[in-house]
């Protein structure tokens, strides 16, 4: 019951300071009214209409859509790159060069067998 009463007067109390303290007029931080207006000067410049450029600048990475994934049909060193990165390319295009020693030693093994064959070849006729 007694918190009823203390709010009861505390209520209006509060209403009255909140009124009375809102209703002043405003006054600089030293607490004197404030000084009456003053003539200020104002620079005028004339207005002309010019072309802006719409450009601009910014950092950025730009990735593809699209993502061919392409593998050599045989294992090896890159010996030429016929094309650089964002080159158009068509179906059917030399993109590289694999050189690929083991197929070089079997083909020179190869050529060898083929020339010792025809030298035996013309010496049986």
């Amino acid at each position: 019951m007694n918190n009823v009463w203390l709010l009861v007067l505390a209520l209006p109390l509060a209403t009255g300071l909140a009124c009375g303290t809102g209703c002043r007029p405003a006054s600089d931080a030293t607490g004197r009214d404030a000084a009456p207006s003053q003539l200020v000067s104002v620079e005028v410049f004339e207005v002309t209409q010019a072309a802006t450029p719409r450009t601009t600048t910014q950092p950025a990475t730009v990735h593809a859509y699209y993502e061919a994934r392409i593998f050599a049909k045989a294992a090896g060193y890159l010996s030429e790159l016929k094309v650089d990165i964002g080159t158009s390319v068509k179906k059917g295009d030399l993109l590289a060069v694999i050189g690929v020693p083991e197929m070089a030693k079997q083909r020179e093994a190869k050529l060898a067998t083929i020339r010792r064959m025809e030298a035996d070849q013309s010496r049986a006729e």
